[in-house]
């Protein structure tokens, strides 16, 4: 019997209080599944007229909803994609149906009411109809009465009939010792058919005993996988990188809010979860699952790594776009409590361990999971030494990934570790370092084009201005790359890409996150989509000629980009150039393989342009490394009046570290330096003379710069008269007591010492 038929029956079986209503919605059911089957045909054609007569039947939002679930999300992507007529039946369709998935959620006592009707009363149907559409929070007032055997029938056709959003309750509650509970649930999951259930029934095909072990069997004989049955704890793993990557079709509930469920004290409890992180929950709790059946399963450790680490970014970064998009001050106060909660997840990941993390970043590498790649480098960082490394390692091969932000990182951590044989591309640290200072306020743009040549012709263009152009291939890769942190500035979006990732999906997903439904959009089309495209994506988005020229183009996203139209926030490119500066800073030149005389150039630069957190860094990387040729942008900086006192003490600093590396003083250095010890800040004085005494200086040079010193008029004070006196002018008498006479020589005794103390 095929699913779609086997829905049909449960329908006709719960007839409701009238005859007429059941026929009419039987009706509707079955000019349904047939558009369905004809879509899957590849007729379209017939697909779009079976679409358009359920809407024009006056299909109920409930039962739309509950159509709309049976098919599955992907089916509808798919037409949506195809464009023309077949998306617009589609659409008018999703529309009736979205009705019912704002907020499903009713309290406890009025859902149990609504359990006796559909388990007997005379409105059944309907009840049934009312306990999808409230979804899973219901199943835990359901489950109970799988203990009743003159009910048990009607319960498990209610459950099978809520379909998908019954699922991960019902997996929970797997873990209850009742039997009536366990094999019932096990029998519905199996009609039920969700491909979810298949690690939790093969676990107890495999480990289950008796009946539970039987019917699980059954069960997972029902249910169509795409790909062979493995283990249950590869189908842990399986699931939870499913729910990891988050495709809509595994990403499939009801309700307005999220929740992971537990068997707790002998009952299914439910705990609330921002829907932001809700598929990062989902995949944490299978991955345990699978840890549970084999604690050392490796990719259970690295996935599980990967997923912490995704969860406090994605904290992170909510935080950080709730400011940008100046949320309400409860809002934001929400999101930072979701950030301090999960500042245990990214400690929880480096727990696990150096292997494990190894094996997390090279699954990121693989994925071009940069963001995560990056924060498994940081950890590595802190707890890796040379003896971890090895001969080949996936931190050797992070220097050379497209994604900047695991070059940078792999490049700070190779330098924390410092090893001291070459390796790998160890010839590769120092430069992918200095790229990273250039990291600057740049614009960054993304590029989503499934058509190479199109993709690489705009990336071209915007690079080649300064932009910070990434491309991506499709719509999956788009929705990954826009929703980490930094987002970006612009996404150029074509508007013709294939597949479920339709260029609307893609558009209708980023408008609907709060992380990314600011950035603008730049959507690429031509002539013969011309017009569709401007009523889709028109209005507050530009859309434009893919033969479109460069100037246009580029005066176009200028224009997009205007300072006035939008608020930025670009600290995480300054953040990395301010890494990248102190990473250089803290190697030893006497103590490292790098050649960091590579970097003088790019620091140097670094001085001209950028602001103090990054510029003070640089210039003691300068000093460190202790390249004459770095005199000139020092000495700039040092003499700049309007520089911030700290950076001139610092570069007087490093002025001196290169004199005394070099062993030769610079005639112009020398001179600004000469300067500064009689300038009005104290600590950039205090360096000046420093550096001047590790120059090699003559003794007549020595001689002279104190000399010009000592004789200069501001040195000599005026002095105050603190006498008392008396109104006429005079020096007021003032009796002495004994022993006062010594006290001045006390004074001075301290003073001498004091002085003596100082110098």
């Amino acid at each position: 019997m095929n699913f779609g038929l086997y829905f049909l029956l449960v329908l006709l079986m719960l007839v409701g209080n009238t005859l007429t209503y059941a026929q009419e919605e039987s009706e509707v059911v079955k000019v349904f599944d047939e558009a369905i089957t004809q879509f899957q045909s590849g007729k379209s054609d017939l697909a779009t007229e079976g679409l358009k007569k359920v809407v024009e039947m006056g299909v109920s939002p409930e039962l739309a909803y509950q159509l709309r679930e049976k098919a599955g999300y992907l089916v509808f992507m798919e037409m949506l994609t195809e464009g023309g007529d077949t998306r617009e039946a589609a659409r008018a369709f999703l529309s009736i149906s979205e009705k019912e998935t704002a907020d499903r959620e009713i309290n406890p006592d009025k859902i149990k009411a609504i359990i006796e009707r559909a388990l007997g009363g005379e409105d059944s149907r309907r009840a049934i109809l009312e306990l999808s559409r409230i979804g899973e929070v219901a199943v835990p007032h359901i489950l109970p009465y799988l203990k009743d055997s003159a009910k048990v029938n009607n319960v498990r056709s209610t459950l099978v009939w809520m379909s998908s959003g019954a699922v991960l309750p019902l997996l929970a509650s797997l873990k209850s010792e009742d039997k009536a509970i366990q094999e019932n649930v096990v029998v519905a999951l199996g009609e039920i058919g969700d491909r979810r259930a298949i690690p939790e029934l093969k676990w107890l095909a495999e480990k289950g005993s008796g009946q539970v072990s039987s019917l699980a069997s059954a069960a997972l004989g029902k249910i169509y996988s795409p790909l062979p049955v493995t283990s249950a704890k590869e189908e842990f793993v399986r699931r939870a990188y499913e729910y990891y990557i988050a495709p809509p079709g595994v990403i499939r509930r009801p309700g307005a809010k999220w929740y992971v469920w537990h068997w707790k004290n002998d009952q299914l409890e439910g705990q609330e979860i921002p829907g932001f992180l809700y598929h990062y929950k989902i995949a944490e709790e299978s991955c345990y699952e699978s840890l549970r059946n084999d604690p050392n399963y490796k990719e259970g450790w690295s996935l599980l790594v990967r997923i912490y680490f995704s969860e406090y970014a994605e904290a992170q970064g909510s935080v950080r776009t709730a400011e940008i998009n100046q949320v309400s001050p409860a809002e934001l106060d929400y999101y930072k409590s979701i950030h301090t909660s999960l500042e245990t997840a990214r400690v929880l990941a480096t727990a696990a361990g150096i292997d494990n993390m190894m094996l997390a970043l090279e699954q990121a590498i693989r994925d071009q999971d940069g963001e995560v790649g990056a924060m498994c480098l940081d950890a590595l960082a802190g707890v890796c030494t040379e003896k971890d490394l090895g001969a080949t390692n996936p931190i050797f091969k992070a220097l050379t990934s497209p994604d900047k932000r695991l070059k940078y990182a792999a490049a700070m951590a190779l330098v924390k570790i410092n090893p001291s044989k070459s390796f790998q591309n160890s010839n590769l640290v120092v430069p992918v370092l200095v790229d990273a200072l250039g990291e600057s306020d740049a614009r960054t743009v993304l590029v989503v084009d499934n058509d190479p040549d199109i993709r690489n012709r705009f990336l071209s263009i915007l690079n080649n201005k300064n932009y910070a152009a990434f491309g991506a291939v499709d719509g999956l890769e788009a929705l990954e790359k826009a929703k980490t942190f930094p987002t970006e500035d612009l996404i150029v979006l074509d508007s013709s890409m294939p597949g479920n990732y339709s260029a609307e999906y893609v558009y209708n997903n980023l408008k609907a996150d709060f992380r990314t439904k600011n950035v603008p959009i730049i959507v690429i089309s031509d002539a013969k989509n011309w017009k569709n495209d401007q009523k889709l994506f028109g209005g507050e988005n530009t859309v434009v000629d893919k033969g479109i020229t460069e100037p246009s183009f580029l005066s176009i996203v200028a224009e997009t980009l205007n300072e006035e139209k939008r608020r930025d926030y670009k600290t995480e490119s300054r953040w990395i150039a301010q890494r990248a500066a102190e990473s250089l800073a803290a190697i030893d030149p006497a103590r490292t393989i790098f050649d960091l005389r590579a970097a003088s150039k790019g620091l140097a630069e670094v001085l001209r342009v950028r602001p103090d957190v990054i510029r003070a860094p640089a210039i003691r990387a300068l000093g460190n490394i202790g390249d004459p040729a770095a005199l000139p942008a020092l000495v700039i900086v040092f003499r700049d009046p309007f520089a911030n006192e700290n950076v001139r003490a610092t570069a007087a600093w490093s002025i001196g570290e290169i004199f005394k590396k070099s062993k030769n003083v610079d005639p112009s250095a020398y001179s600004a330096l000469q300067e500064g010890l009689s300038d009005w800040d104290d600590m950039v004085k205090i360096s000046t003379g420093l550096a001047l005494g590790k120059a090699s200086l003559q003794g007549k040079d020595r001689v002279v710069v104190l000399s010009e010193e000592r004789y200069k008029a501001d040195r000599i004070k005026p002095v105050i008269d603190t006498k008392p006196k008396e109104p006429d002018g005079t020096d007021k008498k003032v009796e002495k007591k004994d022993g006062e006479d010594l006290e001045g020589l006390d004074g001075l005794d301290d003073g001498k010492e004091k002085g003596k103390d100082e110098g």
